[in-house]
């Protein structure tokens, strides 16, 4: 199976030299053999999405995979058949930069947060602008709850807003961060919020109380990006400190600090099995690292300018990456064979 491909990370390590990031989408110049047969992933380019005119802020599978939302500096939300590349649709009604885009796992809904202090809730197959919520500043991050029922957003007054997605009405406010907030992510069970913010620390909050449950230092600079494992046990995050950092959500210790990129990570997301994470930065490369132990597994080249957002299909086998060079990207993995005492070219 596909999740069974994506946790081959011990063939990849071995071809790789030890975790060695590689370019291109093939393994030129790598004389190194395999004892066994054994199944391993590489990753290419597949298809580049062009149509918005502005920066690509951020990218949103659809839960069956089918489909990619992307949103831009150039106001609008579009929607992209996977399969194909090509744009379904252009929705308009934003009136101001548009920074992030979640997919609904439950009803297909999507939710994006701009710079005119919206969160606007859209159905993807009409077209239609459902509901708008409205903050008093700038939204920077929205995210959905598992069941589809809240939505959690982050502004630039420092404070993270759950809402009921249904009626529109907010549900909480919650108040501890001193600088804007970047990133915010329901746990999946949605008993959860964890948010984080430009004055470096990460806080978890009862989505039912609104009452804050933990705070911590975790990075020397601003944070980014949030991600959990599909497990609900992990949380990634990402710093302009230039890493990807593992914690643990039961008590906040880090459990991996990934260093590779040379310049900041704006987003990561893991793989719906938990086996790989990818991370993008402004040093234009996607990234792909073991979630269990922070090894790096190769990088993938083609953007022209800064990565900000990378985003997983359900199906492990593609990552979906947007760009200031406009962009939307999609990386494929093909399933190779390495039979035994052959040359991998």
């Amino acid at each position: 199976t596909a999740a069974t491909v994506a946790m081959s990370l011990t063939m990849h390590r071995d071809l790789c030299g030890g975790g060695e990031v590689l370019t291109g989408d093939c393994f030129e110049g790598n004389n190194n053999r395999c004892d066994d047969d054994e199944m391993l992933l590489l990753w290419k380019e597949a298809k580049t999405l062009s149509g918005h005119t502005d920066v690509v802020n951020c990218v949103s599978w659809s839960g069956d995979g089918k489909m990619i939302a992307s949103v831009s500096g150039d106001k609008t939300l579009r929607i992209w058949e996977a399969s194909s590349g090509r744009q379904i649709s252009c929705l308009e009604g934003h009136t101001d930069i548009i920074w992030f885009v979640s997919w609904s796992g439950q009803g297909g809904l999507i939710a994006t947060a701009s710079s005119d202090k919206t969160v606007r809730i859209w159905n993807p197959v009409s077209g239609k602008e459902l509901r708008i919520l409205r903050h008093k500043n700038r939204v920077n991050c929205v995210s959905w709850s598992g069941d589809g029922k809240k939505i959690v957003s982050g502004c630039s007054d420092h404070k993270v807003r759950i809402w009921d997605a249904t009626f529109g009405y907010e549900i909480k406010c919650c108040k501890g961060h001193s600088q804007f907030v970047r990133c915010v992510v329901f746990s999946s069970d949605g008993k959860l919020v964890v948010s984080g913010s430009m004055d470096k620390t990460l806080r978890m909050w009862d989505a039912v109380t609104g009452k804050e449950v933990r705070c911590w230092k975790a990075h020397s600079k601003g944070i980014n990006s949030l991600s959990f494992s599909p497990d609900g046990s992990k949380i990634a995050s990402t710093s302009s400190d230039n890493t990807v950092k593992v914690w643990d959500v039961s008590n906040g210790d880090q459990v991996h600090c990934f260093a590779g990129h040379e310049e900041k990570v704006l987003s990561a997301c893991w793989s719906a099995d938990g086996g790989l994470i990818a991370s993008g930065s402004s040093d234009k490369t996607v990234r792909l690292w073991d979630a269990s132990n922070g090894r790096a597994i190769r990088y993938l080249k083609g953007h022209t300018w800064t990565v900000g957002s990378v985003s997983f299909s359900q199906n492990n086998m593609m990552i979906a990456s947007g760009s200031s060079d406009k962009t939307v990207r999609i990386w494929e993995a093909t399933v190779w064979v390495q039979s035994k005492r052959m040359r991998l070219k």
